[in-house]
């Protein structure tokens, strides 16, 4: 198939769609391009209603929690925030389970259990873990239209965001293995890229899927 009807064929029905939705949107007198940058800015608002001040976390455990203490890794994380005032930790020994190559195995020795504090839950949310900083939204890079899905138009739309606010204890040495951690530490920490889906419901545009 010659690739320039492709292309042409897509360049076509993107700004049918274009013309199609500004007569949804009860402006028919709108050029694609108007009807574009209408789209801009009501994805940019809801993506900075969502996305400001956004609690982001990590360590999604279900406490009470006992891990083995022969896991450096993780114990060691979980003692800083044992240092922070967040959890509390008790030592003991028992038996748990290891995996061996291919093979799990029990063993006995040393375990640490951990118990969330009045002050770790301010920042604890069941399943979702432990607020490690806030994110806020930087800028719109793009945004496209996609095929209709189940009759309703949708968007996919290409941002940038950045962490703030991020928790003094992330400097702690237990969490320097993690390169994530590590480019937050950084005073110019860099932008990040997002996506985002916006369907056309109840005569007007939804925020239907955020991916950051």
């Amino acid at each position: 198939m010659d690739v320039s009807f492709v292309i042409l064929k897509r360049y076509r029905a993107y700004f049918f769609g274009l013309l199609v939705l500004a007569v949804a949107l009860g402006a028919a007198a709108e050029t694609p391009t108007q009807t574009r940058q209408r789209l801009l800015f009501i994805a940019e608002e809801q993506l900075k209603s969502t996305l400001d001040d956004r609690p982001q976390r990590m360590m999604e455990f279900s406490f009470p929690v006992s891990i083995p203490a022969e896991n450096q890794s993780l114990t060691g994380q979980l003692n800083v925030l044992v240092e922070e005032g967040w959890l509390d930790r008790t030592q003991g020994v028992g038996s748990y389970e290891a995996k061996t190559g291919d093979r799990r195995v029990t063993r006995q020795g040393a375990i640490n259990s951990y118990q969330i504090t009045s002050k770790g839950r301010q920042f604890y949310v069941t399943e979702l873990g432990f607020e490690f900083a806030r994110s806020q939204f930087v800028a719109m890079d793009a945004i496209e239209m996609l095929e209709q899905v189940d009759g309703r138009w949708q968007a996919r739309v290409h941002f940038s965001w950045r962490f703030k606010d991020v928790q003094p204890w992330l400097w702690a040495p237990p969490f320097d293995q993690l390169k994530h951690i590590r480019q937050l530490r950084r005073d110019d920490r860099p932008a990040l890229s997002g996506t985002a889906i916006l369907a056309w419901q109840n005569q007007g545009w939804r925020l239907i899927n955020l991916d950051l």
